[in-house]
């Protein structure tokens, strides 16, 4: 009889000491601080701490609904500005007219200016633009070149442009494991902002940047990832393509060069973090190898 209480009061204090533990867990305090004496590695082991539970940001579920509402606020976008008139700044002009010129037959290439001689006036002289780069001139060039009027080229252009940006930059969103709510939100207000409507009334070169950025953001994203398989054939060949877009940019714009050498220099970063690991992980190495020589 008395060995039966002795076990009972023992497995009532092992319950009380394990009730108090659960409540000064979930109270965020310290079990081992608030024993005086050492504690039972078997009431202990119970407790675990366990991760969060968070679901990937990008999920299919999440991607779909940043981009089909980025496309559903685009549509929104162009219906409201339809019949706006087509305006352009002024740094286009001069490319749209070397095209005009090209497709006229008075400038030997679609970025070819041509102007009377200052020698004589009943000839021409020729230029190339330089100051922008070719690229608009070169994506208009098939639309002009079928007959479509130059206005119009230019709001299929900028049109394009503007939808093809809002969904990238809803598809980059999703890289980051922000709320869900706050993803879907981006993508529907980035495509009303002033930088990506402006173009549907005055178009500009930065139209280009708005379309192509997060592409190419999106685009160093799968080499960073695998950067470790970085001597792969299939690797190569990815990296290769890669750094072609990254050169096709500077022909859209010159100041998207500042988004390339972003993305290199994160990719150097990336070669020399891992070298050092791999160096640092070699020194250890070499020195047991040389306790082992002996």
């Amino acid at each position: 009889m008395g060995s039966t209480t002795g076990t009972s009061l023992r497995l009532q204090s092992q319950l009380k000491t394990a009730l108090n533990c659960d409540s000064l867990c979930r109270c965020g305090t310290s079990y081992a601080s608030r024993q005086t004496g050492p504690i039972p590695l078997r009431i202990m082991s119970t407790y675990t701490v366990q991760p969060a539970t968070e679901s990937p940001a990008r999920s299919g579920a999440l991607v779909r609904a940043a981009v089909l509402c980025a496309l559903a606020v685009s549509v929104i976008g162009l219906a409201l500005t339809w019949h706006s008139p087509q305006g352009v700044f002024h740094d286009p002009v001069v490319q749209l007219i070397a095209l005009r010129q090209y497709v006229a037959g008075r400038s030997p290439t679609f970025n070819t200016t041509a102007w009377p001689s200052p020698d004589d006036l009943s000839l021409d002289t020729y230029s190339w633009v330089t100051w922008w780069p070719p690229g608009m001139g070169l994506l208009l060039l098939p639309f002009v070149s079928h007959g479509v009027r130059l206005a119009t080229a230019v709001r299929a252009l900028a049109m394009i442009c503007y939808v093809v940006g809002s969904l990238g930059w809803a598809f980059w969103f999703t890289q980051f494991r922000i709320p869900r709510r706050l993803v879907v939100t981006l993508a529907a207000a980035l495509p009303l902002s002033h930088y990506a409507t402006t173009p549907l009334f005055q178009f500009y070169t930065e139209s280009f940047d708005w379309a192509c950025v997060p592409w190419v953001l999106l685009g160093a994203l799968p080499l960073a990832r695998a950067w470790q398989q970085r001597a792969s054939t299939r690797f190569l060949l990815r990296s290769g393509l890669f750094g072609l877009a990254l050169g096709l940019l500077y022909w859209l714009k010159y100041s998207a060069v500042f988004v390339s050498g972003g993305v290199l220099l994160f990719l150097a970063w990336l070669t020399v973090r891992d070298w050092r690991n791999r160096r640092q992980f070699r020194a250890p190495r070499c020195c047991a190898s040389l306790c082992r020589a002996p």
